[in-house]
């Protein structure tokens, strides 16, 4: 795995330098990097909350999206859901995909390998997250494109990242010499999944970001078998970098949660983490959802750049 290249390793978790580095450089990177416009998301079981659909319409707005990928286990549930309408009002942007063994054996790599991802995918890990830590680096491998956490904003165009195959690293220092992946771009037919499961095949967790142990065997920057540029944890996740939480005059003081509490700061994409390509709010999914929170006023923000770009009025959601 590479590191950024001219960008101080030491520095990776300093948030205070990468915050200034992200203002200073309008590209970053220097690679001849090729973005199809498609991006992907994966949700377990009904679309319940409307965060979601800001997540869609945060890529909407700052993205050239040619299609969002929006992946599923079960597709009774989502039809079913009280959001489903929110989702499907972009529906000429937006598709829904079920993940099953047909799209799975479309991967390249060793039909072996492919064997075992696929049993070890279908076992019972305890986390259902773990589905989703797999599911990523497949179907990039089968379609390219960039993907996100549905806990993830976007923040910033990502065609200004020059690099072919990257993913963004853990924020704190037990991890940091790690890729995270809640934001992940990969060119079609990168078989990182494959050389993932190679670094650790006796492992059946082998695919599991939240665990500090086997994290570190798949995903170590010393594994010269990954051929993606892990980039500093604050360009996508800068809140946890940032050890005082304060930000351009927004104080998180460590919870995260009050990114959906009332604030009487004027918040829009120009000006919050500004330089920053995401913001990860890391699954606050039960949180109120306040038209006067960091949120709510962000997704007011959200909603006018799609209503020109686009010409669709989005249906209102975070109005309490």
């Amino acid at each position: 795995m590479n590191l950024l290249k001219n960008f101080p390793e030491e520095q990776y978790d300093n948030y205070e330098y990468c915050l200034q580095y992200l203002r200073n450089n309008k590209t970053i990177g220097n690679e001849d990097a090729e973005y199809n416009g498609i991006f992907h998301i994966h949700w377990r079981g009904p679309i319940d909350n409307d965060k979601v659909i800001l997540q869609i319409k945060s890529t909407l707005a700052t993205q050239q999206v040619s299609k969002i990928y929006f992946w599923i286990e079960n597709n009774l549930m989502t039809l079913m859901s009280p959001s489903y309408p929110k989702l499907m009002q972009f529906h000429k942007y937006v598709e829904v995909k079920i993940f099953d063994k047909e799209v799975f054996y479309q991967a390249t790599g060793e039909q072996k390998n492919k064997d075992n991802i696929w049993r070890i995918y279908n076992m019972s890990h305890g986390d259902r997250r773990y589905r989703t830590d797999m599911l990523r680096w497949i179907i990039l491998n089968i379609y390219g494109g960039v993907y996100t956490d549905a806990d993830t904003l976007l923040l910033r165009d990502l065609r200004d990242l020059k690099i072919n195959n990257w993913a963004n690293s853990w924020g704190t220092a037990l991890r940091s010499r790690c890729a995270e992946g809640c934001a992940i771009h990969l060119e079609k037919g990168s078989n990182v999944y494959e050389q993932m499961y190679l670094n650790n095949p006796t492992n059946s967790q082998c695919f599991l970001l939240i665990d500090q142990t086997s994290c570190p065997s798949a995903y170590r920057w010393d594994h010269e078998n990954l051929r993606l540029t892990s980039l500093p944890s604050p360009f996508f996740d800068l809140m946890w970098a940032a050890e005082q939480r304060e930000v351009d005059s927004v104080n998180f003081t460590g919870d995260f949660s009050i990114f959906f509490k009332e604030t009487e700061r004027e918040t829009k994409l120009d000006n919050f983490m500004k330089g920053c390509f995401a913001y990860h709010w890391h699954n606050w999914w039960n949180a109120p959802e306040l038209k006067k929170s960091y949120a709510g006023r962000l997704n007011e923000d959200i909603d006018k750049i799609i209503k020109e770009k686009y010409n669709i009025n989005p249906i209102k959601i975070f109005q309490s």
